[in-house]
């Protein structure tokens, strides 16, 4: 298996290279507002790294969100480009995959900070959704039993267990490999509205 993998869907800024039996993880934990700045550079990195072609890819995986709204479109875009120019079939994943794919397949909440009490959040019964992706409140959210709770970093107020979201990322790569598509398809995840829509509401 022959894949490129990145997400800029947080904080973070996570590059994935896989070229068989050789691989390469870039996860940097604070990139904030500077995706664009390092995603090329890591993706030639984390390539040359493996001695992998964009050419030589089998496909390319992006997480569509939810996140920064942001983050979301410059990943999309750029692999939008990179397959659309290579004919190279590409890989939707969400957030929550990046959590949940690093666990077991017991029952988890992927949980994502959405800011002022509000979360997003997706439930995964043995490796399958069962709670589909939504915008919630916390008095929504402290209703919801029978589900570890999951993030990627701590979040004021609520008790999760921390998840190392590049793992999610290369895991849900290989168990979700069956379900390519073409790099039209591509489309962000987003559960709640801009801050610059709802100004305008």
């Amino acid at each position: 298996m022959k894949f490129l993998a990145i997400d800029t869907s947080q904080e973070y800024l996570t590059v994935i290279a896989k070229n068989e039996h050789k691989e390469k993880i870039i996860h940097l934990p604070d990139c904030a507002s500077r995706h664009s700045v390092n995603l090329m550079d890591s993706v030639e990195d984390a390539l040359l790294s493996v001695d992998l072609s964009i050419k030589e890819l089998d496909f390319c995986a992006v997480t569509v969100g939810p996140g920064s709204f942001t983050g979301i479109r410059i990943g999309i875009s750029t692999i939008k480009g990179l397959c659309s120019a290579n004919k190279i079939p590409t890989l939707s994943l969400t957030s929550f995959d990046t959590l949940a794919y690093a666990k077991d397949n017991r029952a988890y909440l992927a949980l994502i900070s959405a800011k002022h009490d509000n979360f997003y959040v997706c439930g995964y019964k043995n490796g399958e959704i069962s709670i589909e992706p939504c915008f919630i409140t916390k008095k929504e959210l402290d209703k919801i039993k029978g589900y570890k709770k999951i993030s990627a970093k701590i979040i004021d107020g609520v008790k999760t267990e921390i998840c190392d979201p590049s793992k999610g990322l290369y895991q849900a790569c290989i168990k979700k490999a069956d379900s390519l598509s073409d790099s039209e398809s591509l489309a962000p995840l987003y559960l709640r509205l801009s801050q610059a829509e709802e100004g305008r509401l």
